[in-house]
């Protein structure tokens, strides 16, 4: 599950507010430098760096055991398979709320579809296998969050190219994915640009500002042309009151996908 967030009121909570009207012109990098949310202090704020898609010792280790690189294609993708949610070994579950890196997916054995594909594309990858991240136009669901604050939710899995056989769709929620939703590929940038977005979101709804916004132009730092993205950024400037800044994120989010149903969403 990856969280696009948006604010929506009941009819008896309804409040009006007119469109931002201003003279001052608000530029991309204004809005990714921060300083109309924490002034100067913007500038001491450094982006993270989780290592999300990186492989230690022991993770390398427990691969060499159960995929040895001699295996064919075929082989290599059920062995990893196998060692990942295989009963009585690292037996991953799937848990929608929890996006993690894949050192912690494999510490703690579970994880939403992010941290699965992260997961098993980082494995997959140190055996040679040519692997896609693809997302899932999977039907539109919501669910709330908070009094005013709603989210709604994408879906990646992972594409494995073999070269003697068909190729293979691996995916940790079932659920998500039928044959017949559209998919598309993207980079790897892009998927991992989901986990620091949903990381940002995590930290918004805790109300810890500066590292939401840290997390979110980490992940617009990666995917600068996904609308999703800069609409959760305009979802934190709106929390913070900044409601210029708000709105032209929402029409950048609209200028690269003008269906964006979050970023509709937060304009009306």
């Amino acid at each position: 599950m990856i969280p696009l967030i948006f604010f929506l009121s009941g009819c008896s909570g309804i409040k009006f507010q007119d469109p931002v009207s201003s003279t001052t012109i608000i530029s991309k990098s204004d809005l990714i430098s921060g300083k109309a949310l924490f002034g100067e202090r913007a500038m001491k704020l450094s982006l993270p760096d989780d290592g999300v898609m990186e492989l230690n010792e022991k993770m390398l280790s427990y691969l060499d055991n159960y995929v040895p690189r001699n295996y064919g294609e075929g082989a290599k993708v059920r062995n990893i398979m196998r060692m990942m949610i295989g009963q009585g070994l690292l037996g991953m579950e799937y848990n929608m709320s929890k996006t993690y890196t894949a050192w912690e997916a494999f510490q703690k054995a579970e994880g939403n579809c992010l941290s699965f594909s992260y997961l098993f594309t980082a494995f997959a990858k140190n055996r040679g296998l040519k692997v896609r991240f693809q997302e899932v136009d999977i039907p539109p669901q919501w669910d709330q969050i908070a009094d005013d604050l709603y989210y709604f939710s994408r879906h990646v899995n992972v594409r494995i190219f073999l070269r003697e056989d068909h190729d293979i769709v691996v995916d940790i929620d079932r659920i998500n994915f039928k044959p017949h939703y559209r998919v598309w590929q993207i980079t790897e940038n892009e998927a991992v640009a989901l986990y620091y977005s949903n990381t940002g979101t995590d930290y918004l709804y805790k109300n810890d500002y500066e590292n939401a916004f840290r997390y979110l132009v980490k992940a617009l730092q990666l995917a600068p042309k996904d609308a999703a993205l800069w609409s959760n950024l305009g979802v934190l400037y709106r929390m913070k009151g900044v409601f210029n800044y708000a709105e032209k994120a929402y029409f950048i989010a609209l200028k690269y996908d003008s269906q964006q149903r979050s970023a509709l969403s937060n304009l009306s």
